[in-house]
Protein backbone atom coordinates (compact mmCIF):
# COMPACT_ATOMS: atom_id res chain seq x y z
CA UNK A 1 0.00 0.00 0.00
CA UNK A 2 1.17 3.22 -0.76
CA UNK A 3 0.41 6.45 1.59
CA UNK A 4 1.24 9.72 0.66
CA UNK A 5 1.01 12.56 2.51
CA UNK A 6 -0.01 16.53 1.59
CA UNK A 7 1.43 18.99 3.99
CA UNK A 8 0.99 21.93 1.96
CA UNK A 9 -1.70 22.07 0.25
CA UNK A 10 -2.07 24.05 -3.47
CA UNK A 11 -3.77 27.13 -2.79
CA UNK A 12 -4.87 29.82 -5.99
CA UNK A 13 -2.94 33.02 -5.57
CA UNK A 14 -0.59 32.29 -3.39
CA UNK A 15 2.31 34.67 -3.26
CA UNK A 16 5.10 31.72 -2.50
CA UNK A 17 4.52 30.51 -5.69
CA UNK A 18 7.16 30.42 -8.37
CA UNK A 19 5.18 31.89 -11.56
CA UNK A 20 7.96 32.03 -13.73
CA UNK A 21 8.57 28.23 -13.08
CA UNK A 22 12.55 26.84 -13.29
CA UNK A 23 14.62 28.74 -15.31
CA UNK A 24 15.87 26.86 -18.20
CA UNK A 25 19.07 24.84 -17.61
CA UNK A 26 21.89 26.17 -19.80
CA UNK A 27 23.58 24.49 -22.07
CA UNK A 28 26.93 24.35 -20.88
CA UNK A 29 29.02 22.38 -23.90
CA UNK A 30 27.14 24.93 -26.61
CA UNK A 31 27.58 28.17 -24.68
CA UNK A 32 31.33 27.00 -24.36
CA UNK A 33 31.81 26.21 -28.33
CA UNK A 34 30.25 29.43 -28.85
CA UNK A 35 32.49 31.51 -27.25
CA UNK A 36 35.56 29.57 -28.39
CA UNK A 37 34.41 29.89 -31.63
CA UNK A 38 34.37 33.71 -31.37
CA UNK A 39 37.76 33.24 -31.14
CA UNK A 40 40.32 34.85 -34.21
CA UNK A 41 43.11 32.96 -35.27
CA UNK A 42 45.76 34.91 -37.30
CA UNK A 43 46.91 32.33 -40.11
CA UNK A 44 49.09 33.01 -43.03
CA UNK A 45 48.79 36.37 -42.08
CA UNK A 46 45.23 36.64 -42.22
CA UNK A 47 42.94 36.82 -38.93
CA UNK A 48 39.96 34.61 -38.92
CA UNK A 49 37.38 33.72 -36.67
CA UNK A 50 37.34 29.32 -35.42
CA UNK A 51 33.37 29.62 -36.91
CA UNK A 52 34.48 30.64 -40.18
CA UNK A 53 37.74 28.68 -39.86
CA UNK A 54 36.11 25.20 -39.04
CA UNK A 55 33.61 24.58 -41.83
CA UNK A 56 36.21 25.66 -44.27
CA UNK A 57 38.35 22.57 -42.81
CA UNK A 58 35.39 20.52 -43.28
CA UNK A 59 34.75 21.07 -46.90
CA UNK A 60 38.14 21.21 -47.83
CA UNK A 61 38.70 17.87 -46.25
CA UNK A 62 35.32 16.57 -47.67
CA UNK A 63 36.09 17.58 -51.21
CA UNK A 64 39.59 16.70 -51.27
CA UNK A 65 40.04 14.27 -49.16
CA UNK A 66 42.96 15.52 -47.51
CA UNK A 67 43.43 19.38 -45.20
CA UNK A 68 45.97 20.85 -43.70
CA UNK A 69 45.52 22.49 -40.63
CA UNK A 70 46.99 26.14 -40.01
CA UNK A 71 50.38 25.91 -38.09
CA UNK A 72 50.44 24.99 -34.02
CA UNK A 73 52.25 26.76 -31.36
CA UNK A 74 55.56 24.55 -32.47
CA UNK A 75 55.57 25.63 -36.11
CA UNK A 76 53.98 22.22 -37.41
CA UNK A 77 51.03 21.56 -39.38
CA UNK A 78 49.29 18.93 -39.47
CA UNK A 79 47.79 17.08 -42.51
CA UNK A 80 44.39 15.25 -41.89
CA UNK A 81 43.21 12.60 -44.00
CA UNK A 82 40.64 11.14 -45.31
CA UNK A 83 41.06 7.44 -44.80
CA UNK A 84 38.01 5.04 -45.52
CA UNK A 85 34.60 5.44 -47.58
CA UNK A 86 33.17 5.62 -44.55
CA UNK A 87 35.20 8.11 -43.08
CA UNK A 88 34.08 10.03 -45.91
CA UNK A 89 30.71 9.64 -45.50
CA UNK A 90 30.28 10.65 -42.18
CA UNK A 91 31.95 14.05 -42.71
CA UNK A 92 29.77 14.56 -45.77
CA UNK A 93 26.44 13.40 -43.20
CA UNK A 94 27.79 15.90 -40.43
CA UNK A 95 28.24 18.95 -43.28
CA UNK A 96 24.36 17.97 -44.75
CA UNK A 97 22.71 17.44 -41.84
CA UNK A 98 24.16 21.04 -40.26
CA UNK A 99 23.32 22.54 -43.55
CA UNK A 100 20.15 21.04 -44.97
CA UNK A 101 18.75 20.14 -41.16
CA UNK A 102 17.38 16.64 -40.89
CA UNK A 103 14.89 15.22 -43.28
CA UNK A 104 11.28 15.97 -43.16
CA UNK A 105 9.36 12.82 -41.72
CA UNK A 106 6.10 12.69 -42.76
CA UNK A 107 4.09 9.27 -42.87
CA UNK A 108 1.73 8.72 -45.70
CA UNK A 109 -0.32 5.21 -44.89
CA UNK A 110 -0.93 5.03 -48.89
CA UNK A 111 -4.02 7.03 -48.69
CA UNK A 112 -3.14 9.47 -51.20
CA UNK A 113 -3.32 12.39 -48.90
CA UNK A 114 -7.24 11.30 -47.91
CA UNK A 115 -8.12 11.43 -44.16
CA UNK A 116 -7.81 8.89 -42.22
CA UNK A 117 -11.07 8.32 -39.98
CA UNK A 118 -10.14 6.59 -36.07
CA UNK A 119 -12.92 5.10 -33.96
CA UNK A 120 -12.59 4.19 -30.90
CA UNK A 121 -15.01 1.95 -28.81
CA UNK A 122 -15.12 0.59 -25.51
CA UNK A 123 -15.53 -3.16 -25.09
CA UNK A 124 -18.89 -4.49 -22.85
CA UNK A 125 -17.10 -5.29 -19.68
CA UNK A 126 -14.20 -2.57 -19.53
Amino acid sequence: MIYCEITMPFTPGDPNINRKGRPPKERALSDQLEKAGGRTFEIDGKRISGKRLLPQIMWELLVFGRVELPENEEGKRVILRVNSTREWLDIAKQIYAQVDGPPKSTVDLNTDGAAINVTIRQRDGD
